[in-house]
């Protein structure tokens, strides 16, 4: 009996796994948007999850990642000032849709009650949305004075949204408060004047 060898080119072993990964792949794309503003989320989160798989969805709030393959997947947005989200994405012929995601306001997670837990656990933040700040290095060292003076930490979250906007302010208010109340009004000269609803705030104490 003759024994068959047949030899597979190398060409084709290298396109029968290519097709292999492909079908042990998939990509899920979509767009994070603002329930409030029906504004794209800049700089929201998208996770898979129980899994460290996801992305950042980009200035157009468009995210695209791959993951391998699964008949359902759960996908957890976040993003701060917003209520994060679960959703099942279910796969039709191995393939996933365009998603659009909606995240609504909700200060739960950054408000007066946060701020006044954060005073009591002495984790202090004052928050900053100024896009993308130039400082000078005479600004940083400030900074870096003040943060270690005060046992504060500066948090710049970049471009904020208008509904993100109100909670960062909210916050920061009640963190001012508690700043005038122990040491008078001798930080307001040293605070970082990008900080969140600061303007406002020192306008009304005049």
């Amino acid at each position: 009996m003759k024994i068959r060898i047949i030899l597979i080119p190398l060409l084709l072993i290298s396109f029968l796994k290519t097709v292999n990964a492909q079908t042990d792949s998939v990509i899920i794309r979509g767009m994070v948007i603002s329930g409030d503003t029906k504004s794209p989320i800049f700089g929201a989160v998208i996770k898979v999850e129980n899994t460290s798989l996801g992305t950042i969805a980009e200035s157009m709030g468009y995210f695209e990642f791959k993951i391998p393959f699964t008949e359902k997947v759960s996908l957890n947005v976040s993003y701060i000032g917003y209520a994060s989200t679960d959703t099942i994405i279910i796969s039709e012929n191995h393939e996933y849709g365009f998603f659009e995601l909606y995240l609504f306001n909700d200060c739960d997670i950054l408000s007066k009650e946060t701020a006044l837990e954060d005073i009591h656990n002495k984790s202090i933040k004052l928050y900053i949305s100024s896009g993308t700040p130039v400082y000078s290095e005479k600004q940083e060292n400030i900074d870096i004075e003040f943060q270690k003076e005060y046992n504060i930490v500066y948090d710049d979250v970049g471009d904020a949204l208008p509904a993100q906007y109100n909670c960062l302010e909210e916050y920061n208010i009640e963190i001012f408060n508690y700043l005038d109340k122990k040491y008078q009004n001798k930080w307001h000269f040293k605070v970082n004047k990008s900080v969140t609803g600061l303007e406002d705030y020192l306008k009304n104490k005049k």
